[in-house]
This record gives structure tokens, sequence and C-alpha cells, in this order.
């Protein structure tokens, strides 16, 4: 008998649901389930998900499991995919997922199935925290969070309160921990109809269906990462603060005893962008030509850059991704907010491409932007980079694009080693 199996012994659903899938991922599941090398030419797409259907039906069974996981999670590929390199030390230079699907299989290849609560929380950690990464400015002790957890759940959810909520514990180590935190959102339970049967999983379709009406309250759901360092806290939320505050302070306060400290956190100031800021203003009060100086800070931050990309551990293809994104930063213009040294309430000029094509078309612009930054101040100014078409705003030691849409990956990533941020988690 062959991995295929006899021809009428399938699971016909599981042989269905594989159908769109590419046989070079089917010919992957089965060399990883078998065990054992098998030549892509040996069978086609139908042999290939007959086996899988077949023989292997258990293994691939989990694999959906898998793929489903990381999909109801909405983990993005990238960061999840470098989480796995980093963590445990899984090649990636000759098996690169392309989809989720993908990300799954290679997940039972290197046999960490197991692990896969923690692959989703690395990877929805390292997807947050270029813009949702907050300081607090004293260690939280992470000791009895089991305890303090069910306290929580007993204070919080009682019958005057609106919204129910529940913690997990994900991991917690002496210096970090992660929680997992669910509560209903809304106003109130959403309606709709449906057929009563349905209700009942083991119910069959009656012969006159009765319709019923149902009221379900949704569940939203966020992963907070804290993490010790140097006398102070790090904590990413992945889901931001906007929505979590009153669940999350309540949270704290019972972990922490610390009212309010959703409020308390700031955001973690970067401090290559602070020295950049820095070094952009002391061009501008020495340097013969403050734009040129700048705009050559920049490239020798993203020439050092590119070489830390080209040693990474990034997969060949991420490595010539994101040493692209790097070749496309530039300096693309300046920004004041609320500044009473020059009246201004907020005051920019970027241009489409570069500023020196502004100060071609309009005359003495360029000395008129130099006297406004010069007398502006110092901690009301920022510089505007310019990454893959985008325009990102460097101010106050952070960065974030102006237009507050999400950047892509190569463009995150390329920030993270531009500006030489360390991996959170």
């Amino acid at each position: 008998m062959s991995i295929a199996g006899p021809e009428d012994e399938y699971d016909e659903d599981l042989y269905s649901e594989l159908e769109p899938r590419e046989k070079s991922l089917l010919h992957y599941l089965v060399t990883i389930f078998a065990n054992e090398d098998v030549e892509k030419s040996e069978y086609t797409h139908e042999g290939f998900r007959r086996a899988l259907a077949s023989t292997l039906s258990e293994e691939t069974h989990a694999w959906f499991r898998t793929y489903q996981r990381l999909t109801d999670e909405s983990v993005t590929l990238d960061p999840t995919l470098r989480y796995i390199a980093d963590k445990h030390q899984v090649s990636v230079e000759n098996r690169q997922p392309d989809s989720l699907f993908g990300l799954a299989a290679l997940v039972h290849d290197a046999g960490l199935s197991d692990e896969i609560d923690r692959i989703i929380l690395g990877g929805r950690v390292r997807q947050a925290a270029s813009n949702n990464t907050y300081v607090f400015d004293e260690r939280l002790s992470l000791a009895d969070l089991s305890d303090d957890i069910a306290d929580f759940h007993s204070s919080w959810n009682r019958s005057e309160q609106s919204k129910a909520a529940r913690v997990d514990l994900q991991m917690r180590t002496d210096e970090n921990a992660a929680l997992y935190v669910q509560a209903e959102k809304g106003n109130g339970p959403d309606r709709f109809s449906t057929f009563g049967f349905r209700t009942d999983a083991n119910s069959e379709i009656p012969a006159r269906p009765q319709e019923e009406v149902v009221e379900v309250r949704r569940l939203k759901s966020t992963r907070v990462y804290i993490e010790q360092q140097d006398g102070e806290t790090i904590v990413v939320l992945t889901d931001g603060k906007e929505g979590w505050k009153r669940v999350l302070n309540a949270l704290f306060e019972t972990l922490f005893e610390i009212e309010g400290l959703i409020n308390q956190l700031e955001e973690r100031q970067i401090e290559s962008a602070s020295e950049l800021e820095q070094e952009a203003t002391e061009s501008l009060e020495s340097a013969s030509d403050p734009i040129e100086q700048t705009r050559l800070l920049i490239d020798e931050r993203a020439d050092s850059a590119k070489e830390d990309v080209r040693s990474s551990s990034l997969s060949p293809s991420k490595r010539d991704n994101v040493v692209q994104a790097l070749d496309s930063i530039g300096y693309n213009g300046s920004t004041v907010l609320d500044d009473p040294s020059v009246a201004a309430e907020e005051f920019s000029l970027v241009g489409r491409e570069g500023l020196q094509e502004i100060f071609d078309r309009v005359n003495l612009m360029r000395d008129s932007f130099l006297d406004f930054l010069t007398t502006a101040d110092d901690e009301n100014a920022g510089l505007v980079l310019s990454i893959g078409g985008r325009n990102v705003a460097v101010r106050k030691g952070d960065y974030y694009p102006t237009d507050n849409a999400p950047l892509s990956d190569d463009a995150k990533v390329a920030l993270r080693f531009f500006f030489d941020q360390e991996t959170v988690i």
C-alpha cells in the first residue's frame, strides 16, 4: 500500500478542503507527516490530497487546527516567522512560508505544535511592538499573578457589572509575563434570528424548523506583555490603550496595587531616534548646509543598518526586502507642533520627492524654512523621513507614520534596524 492508501478509503471532506492548496505545500506536508523523502513528481496533486486525507488524515487535521488558530488570532506571517526563527533556532533558509497555511506546516515540521500558544503570543507582540510599547518607571512585581488574577475575576465579574471579562496567564518568569485578556464589547447583546435546532450541535434538521431569536455578547481580546528592564517595566498592549482602559486599569490595580496604571504608561523613548533629532538640531546651528548634513546623517544610519540586516538571521528574501526599504529612506521634511516661540500650533513642510523640489520651485523657501526651524523650540520640532513612499515623523524620541496608517512589515523591520531597537520578547 502506498502512502496515498486505497483509492476508495479517504476522508472526502478533508480531500475537498485540500483542493485549493498548491502541490508544493501538499508535497511538503506529506514529507513531514510520512517522515520520509517523497519525490514531488511521484504523485499528482490529487495523489497528495488523497494521501493527506487517508493514511495521514490525523496529522492533516492537526495541521488544519494549527492554521485555524493562527487565523483566528489574526497572526501576521513575517513577525511570527521571525519569532520562530529567533526563539526556536528554526532555519527558514530553504523553506520560506508565503501564507499561514505554510506557517502552520513549518510549525509542525519543527515539532512546535505544542508551542502554538507561545508562537501566537510572540507573533502578536512583535507585530504590535513598534506602535504599542509603553514604559512604566518602576519595576512591577510579577509574583503571585495567578492568585491576583483570581481576585480580579471575583471583584470584576459581579451581577452589577455590565461587561464580563476573563484573564489567562499565558506565561510568567521572574522577568516577564504575558496575559490574554477577553472582555465583552458593545453596549448590549447582538440579537439575530436563527432556526432553533442550530443552537444544539447534536440536533438534526427537523421537517419544520422553528425560528428562535438569540442574544449574544461578542468578545474582544488583547494580549499584555510585561518585561522588567533596568529598574523600569516595558509593557506591550497588542491592541493599544483605546477601548481597554477601564478593564486594564481595574486589572492592574488588582495585580500591582497601582491605581490608573494604564494612564501612567508613557510611550517608549527610542534612544537612537532622540540622538538623530539632537544631531539634526546641532546641524542647524553649526553646519554650512544643515539640510545636506541631515541627509548625510540619515544616509549613514541607513548604511549601517543595511550591514546589520545582511548579517542578521532574517531569511534571504526578507533581508533583500528590508535592505530595499532602507535604500528608500531619506530626509523628506520637518514638523513643528504647538510652539509659542514661533506662534505655531502646527507647521510642517514635507516634500513629495524631497525638500529640494520645493526649494527649486519656491523663491526664498529654503532660507525661510531654516530660519523657522532655528527659531522653533527643539522640544517641539521633529524630522520627517520617507520610506517606501510613506512619511514617518521622528519626534520626542519616537517615530510614527504621519498618516497613522500601518506600515508594511518590511518598513517596520527596516526602521527597527535603522533605530537600532532591541526586539521585544
